[in-house]
């Protein structure tokens, strides 16, 4: 194939053995030069989207218990000798106005996901760069197949 995508799949299963086997088999079944586009939930941006919150006297985040978030520094030592890192986009502009804004402002009540400031901050974050990653929960990694 040219192209694999996983989006948000990899952190439901249930170990890093597991989360392993399933990037060696998107791995083989790419062409040379094909591109695994890697959406899913970072272990780092929780736990730095966290820090933040608490700031703010806000809970942490927490992780639904059937998830395994990636761990970065694991992906990218797991990966180093079968893809190269060609980029990571993150969303951190939406995190910061929906986990830690957003509660802000709604509270004592609880934020809704319905709620217009989510897509207000969708349409802000398409418009103002990101600018490190830190508090992106959610990151795209670009690899391509060596």
């Amino acid at each position: 194939y040219d192209i694999a995508i996983s989006e948000r799949s990899l952190i439901n299963l249930n170990n890093l053995e597991e989360q392993g086997i399933a990037i060696d088999q998107i791995h083989r079944v790419l062409k040379s030069g094909g591109q695994y586009l890697m959406l899913e939930t970072s272990k780092q941006g929780i736990e730095r989207l966290s820090f933040y919150r608490q700031k703010f006297n806000l809970s942490p985040i927490k992780v639904p218990w059937h998830n395994l978030p990636i761990d970065d520094e694991w992906l990218f030592a797991y990966t180093k000798d079968k893809f190269a890192h060609i980029q990571t986009v993150f969303f951190d502009t939406y995190f910061l106005i929906t986990r830690i804004l957003h509660p802000l402002y709604v509270a004592p009540e609880q934020p809704s996901y319905r709620n217009k400031l989510n897509v207000i901050a969708s349409q802000i974050s398409k418009q103002i760069p990101d600018y490190n990653g830190e508090m992106s929960q959610i990151k795209l990694h670009i690899l391509e197949k060596e």
